[in-house]
């Protein structure tokens, strides 16, 4: 009986982490899901803008601003990790909102803390597996948070 317990167990775990796979993004690259996630979009603008394709050029501006007119249509805010690529995050979500170009980037660390609730087996002074009790788990991870404004360029 044991067996087939901790079979079904695995077979959930597996499922459940499958489910970050290609077909959870619907055919996204890794980054795009991520950007889409990660970043939360909030749109200035009485405008929707469609998304721009995967080769769009999107313009960063760090420090300057770009020389030509411009409307802000929104802002981006959220976090990354520190194995994501800032710049790719940044073009994709950019490109998903149907932006031209970020500006005024602006990043500081942070930390995300998880807590969760696992279950632990209690066993008896012979080591038979009697019950179950909860257990409270903490993970931290250092994050990026990002805040930038999006801009499209006026004609």
């Amino acid at each position: 009986m044991r067996k087939i317990f901790f079979l079904l167990i695995i077979a959930v775990l597996i499922s459940g982490c499958a489910m970050i796979g290609d077909h959870a993004r619907g055919g996204r690259t890794k980054i795009d899901y991520f950007a889409e996630q990660q970043l939360s979009f909030v749109n200035y603008s009485k405008n929707i803008y469609p998304a721009h394709d995967k080769n769009y050029p999107i313009d960063l501006y760090f420090e300057d601003k770009p020389q030509k007119p411009y409307e802000v249509i929104g802002e981006i805010i959220g976090f990354f990790t520190h194995d994501n690529d800032l710049r790719a995050l940044l073009e994709a979500r950019a490109r998903q909102v149907g932006a031209d170009a970020v500006i005024d980037i602006q990043t500081s660390l942070g930390t995300i803390t998880n807590t969760g609730i696992t279950q632990r087996s209690v066993s008896d002074s012979v080591g038979n597996i009697v019950g179950t009790m909860p257990v409270a788990t903490t993970s931290s991870q250092k994050v990026v948070n990002i805040k930038a404004k999006v801009i499209n360029y006026k004609q």
